[in-house]
């Protein structure tokens, strides 16, 4: 079936499971879905829906269906239906484009004002901003709904699963997210939308917060959104978090990556 993600297929490098054996969930979603791939629910037992808990279930049709739990890493690959160009795919960004990626170099953001400039129009620019999740995002939502589904770290810095459903509790940002900004210097808390709308005004973003113990003089320091720059280290308990969920599963299911 050419519908299925090749990041799915029985024959992808990404399918750990060698007794795996795709099946789709039709009438719940109208259509073959990764949902029905990862939950890997026979066809004759589509109209079951959500919640579950993982272990042994009996469904209405009276067959025995044992439900996994799951840790989920996702890559650009899984954005790239929602508009949003992979990196170092044949059509990435960085493929096309190599001297993009001093986009997010820490040292340059830090020491060339103008390469500074350049790093913020272009992120200003991302599709980013007006992608919406695509159908892999929305299966990952069900997916946590029935209980099956223990962490979903992503490399990616689009907040596509926040935006599509997803909780914080299951989420992991290894590499950040654009939808939020921070002083580098008192570490004030931004919304990136809002610096953006500014930029014209503003094409190096500074911290305005008036500091009391400075006399109530502004900050000053220097504004970068929440994504992992090169040369700057994972958000603080990433790893660990990461670590931890994924104890829990079962299996582990690398989408686009």
């Amino acid at each position: 079936n050419n519908n299925i993600p090749s990041a799915c297929r029985k024959s992808s490098k990404y399918a750990f499971n060698s007794n795996f054996r795709p099946s789709f969930v039709s009438k719940s979603l109208g259509k073959p879905s990764l949902y029905g791939v990862l939950c890997n629910v026979p066809t004759r037992t589509a109209a079951i829906h959500p919640p579950f808990t993982a272990g042994r279930q009996t469904h209405s049709c009276g067959k025995p269906v044992t439900m996994k739990h799951i840790a989920v890493l996702t890559g650009a690959g899984i954005s790239t239906s929602a508009g949003i160009p992979d990196f170092r795919g044949p059509d990435g960004v960085w493929t096309k484009h190599p001297e993009q990626m001093s986009v997010y170099d820490i040292d340059s953001f830090l020491s060339d004002k103008e390469k500074r400039e350049y790093s913020w129009r272009w992120q200003k620019e991302s599709p980013v901003w007006n992608a919406q999740p695509g159908a892999a995002h929305k299966a990952l939502v069900k997916l946590e709904k029935a209980g099956m589904l223990t962490l979903l770290a992503t490399q990616n810095f689009d907040a596509l699963h926040e935006k599509a459903g997803n909780s914080p509790d299951v989420i992991v940002n290894l590499h950040g997210t654009i939808g939020t900004s921070h002083c580098m210097k008192c570490h004030a808390k931004y919304d990136t939308a809002d610096i953006m709308a500014r930029l014209d005004e503003e094409p190096d973003p500074h911290c305005h917060r008036t500091l009391p113990y400075s006399g109530g003089m502004p900050c000053n320091g220097l504004i970068k959104t929440d994504v992992v720059y090169f040369g700057e280290a994972l958000p603080d308990g990433a790893m660990e978090k990461s670590y931890k969920l994924a104890s829990r599963a079962d299996e582990l299911w690398v989408i686009g990556s």
